[in-house]
Parts: structure tokens; sequence; C-alpha cells
């Protein structure tokens, strides 16, 4: 069966198993992968968070992050926390729940409004020990670590 369903504020898409998802206004491919190779996953370090306030209010329930190349957020939903960049191409994303069971959803992309991120790959897992973290790993086009802008939604 397809068509639009309305459920109070949200609508729903159904087309034949296909669902087209739309974040921030945009919309994105992701690639899952079970950690980068040669990456840090896991790696503890010298970690230097960058949180930022969020204008929500009452209970959380989104959960979504957008990331400048150096690892800094540029804004975020009320349920992600901070995020930090840990090497070439690495960065951890600090969420206020624990995202084992929630699926991850990224793309590379500015956080602006204009212009576009250089070309590349982006993948995502949760972060070894740290239940409340998603490593986040971007490559040039040829699987090289590139440091991208990039945005995760965490879908629980």
């Amino acid at each position: 069966m397809s068509g639009i369903r309305n459920v109070g504020k949200r609508s729903r898409i159904a087309a034949a198993g296909v669902l087209t998802v739309g974040l921030l206004g945009t919309v994105g491919l992701t690639q899952a992968a079970n950690g980068a190779p040669g990456g840090t996953n896991g790696v503890e370090g010298a970690e230097q968070h960058r949180s930022f306030q969020t204008t929500e209010r009452g209970s959380c329930s989104r959960y979504w992050i957008v990331v400048n190349a150096n690892g800094t957020p540029a804004r975020g939903s009320c349920g992600a926390k901070s995020s930090l960049k840990l090497g070439p191409g690495e960065y951890q994303v600090n969420w206020k729940v624990k995202e084992r069971k929630c699926a991850r959803l990224a793309t590379i992309g500015l956080p602006g409004g204009s212009g576009s991120e250089t070309p590349g790959f982006i993948t995502t897992v949760g972060r070894v020990g740290k239940p409340k973290s998603s490593y986040v790993a971007t490559y040039d086009t040829n699987g090289n670590p590139a440091d991208r802008a990039f945005q995760v939604h965490l879908a629980c």
C-alpha cells in the first residue's frame, strides 16, 4: 500500500518497502561500517569535547547534530551533547541517550545554507566502550581519511 498517512503532526510515506528520509531539509546517502580500518575507534586519547546550547524545551525526542570539519558542533537538537575531532577524518559524537539500539544516518555536508562540501565518503558506528557516543569517519573519493563537515541523525 502506498500513500501518505497523517499521524498527529507527522506524515508517513509508505511505498512498497521504500522509505525516503529528509534530514535537516536535505536528503543524504549513508554508508554503514563496523569501524574504519586503522581508525581510533575505542582508543582513548586527549579529548576536548565541544558542547553547545539548544533552544528546545521539554522532553527530548530528537537526536541530530551538524559538525564542522574541525570537529566543532555547528548546531544540533536537544538530544545531541557534543562532538570532537579524534584525528584526520575521525570524529566522536556524544548523545544524551545510549545509541546502541538506534540507527545512525550520516551524510557529508556543509553546515551553512550555501555551497557544497568536497565529495567523499562517510561511515559511522557505535564507539567502543562508550554507549552514548558514535564514531564517525570521513574520507576523500580515493578512500583516504579526510576532514569533512557532516550531519548525523540518530533514529531511536
